[in-house]
């Protein structure tokens, strides 16, 4: 009897304890309810979850710590310091990058799809003087630092697009910067080092140094992450471009700016770069819009047409 007694109360005690601990999960589980949308509700000022980490949630804007104000409008492009490829949202990504190239002594990247207007704004917004070079995976290192001409009867050492723009304390664009290979990159390695280090010796055993001032805006279609490290690292800031720069779209005529718009952003077939929009604004003067359309749009070109004409009205 006695033991039968003891079982019984050994059961029932298992029983109040396996009520307990479930008693304590729903607790829990209503604490942890009640936290997340207490968090969303407080704009992401509270002592945990996503909201301190600056991310989005459920499509919601959500500041990270430390900004104030109403959420901004969704960002356009992000800033990031490449070798830390720290992200900072909320602004206009055409308005910080010509902030950043302006101040004029800072290698800095620009990226996102093509035909955007990169190489436009690195070349078009600063005042002083520009070098421009375009990278291919064949450029050799020698297109950039120069190389001996013959002239007269003798060979002439003429500096190449980097090698001048330290001397100048120059701007120098380079596109496609992601396509540095081989030697190539090496001297962008030593080109871009910060100044102190800076050093390029050409085959006349001269060494140059750059003049203040000189730095490097690179452009490229990729993402930083695409760079080697060490190049990577180079570029103090970066900022990625995703719309059409608003002066390459004020330069069309005013009857092409809403569908450039519209197609410069767009994936796959409907995609148009502003080159292209640029090369018709020309043609089509010349040669006539039909004719200017097969020549720019390829395949698509009557939907074109057809749907400037449908705006047209």
């Amino acid at each position: 009897m006695e033991t039968r007694d003891n079982d019984r109360l050994r059961m029932v005690r298992g029983r109040r304890r396996g009520r307990t601990r479930s008693m304590r999960r729903a607790a829990g589980a209503r604490r942890g309810i009640r936290g997340a949308a207490g968090g969303a509700d407080r704009g992401g000022h509270g002592s945990a979850g996503p909201c301190d980490r600056g991310v989005r949630l459920q499509g919601a804007s959500i500041l990270p710590p430390g900004f104030d104000g109403a959420p901004a409008p969704a960002p356009r492009g992000r800033v990031s310091r490449v070798s830390g490829e720290f992200k900072m949202a909320k602004f206009d990504a055409w308005e910080v990058a010509e902030s950043v190239v302006a101040v004029g002594d800072m290698n800095t990247l620009l990226y996102g799809p093509p035909g955007t207007g990169k190489s436009y704004a690195a070349q078009s917004r600063y005042s002083g003087t520009v070098r421009n070079v375009t990278l291919t995976p064949d450029t050799p290192a020698a297109e950039l630092r120069g190389h001996y001409h013959p002239r007269g009867g003798e060979f002439v050492w003429v500096d190449g697009p980097i090698v001048a723009a330290m001397r100048e304390g120059a701007r120098v664009v380079v596109n496609e910067v992601d396509h540095a290979g081989g030697d190539t990159l090496s001297f962008m390695l030593a080109a871009l080092d910060n100044r102190e280090s800076c050093r390029i010796t050409l085959p006349s055993g001269e060494t140059v140094t750059p003049a203040p001032g000189f730095h490097v805006v690179g452009t490229m279609n990729g993402r930083p992450d695409d760079l080697l490290p060490a190049l990577r690292d180079r570029f103090a800031a970066a900022v990625e471009i995703l719309e059409p720069h608003p002066a390459a779209i004020e330069a069309l005529p005013a009857d092409l700016h809403n569908a450039a718009r519209g197609t410069v952003t767009a994936t796959g077939d409907d995609r148009i770069t502003l080159r292209s929009w640029l090369a018709f604004a020309r043609l089509r003067v010349a040669v006539g819009p039909e004719t200017a359309a097969a020549a720019t749009f390829g395949a698509n070109w009557r939907a074109v047409l057809d749907s400037l004409a449908v705006a047209a009205e």
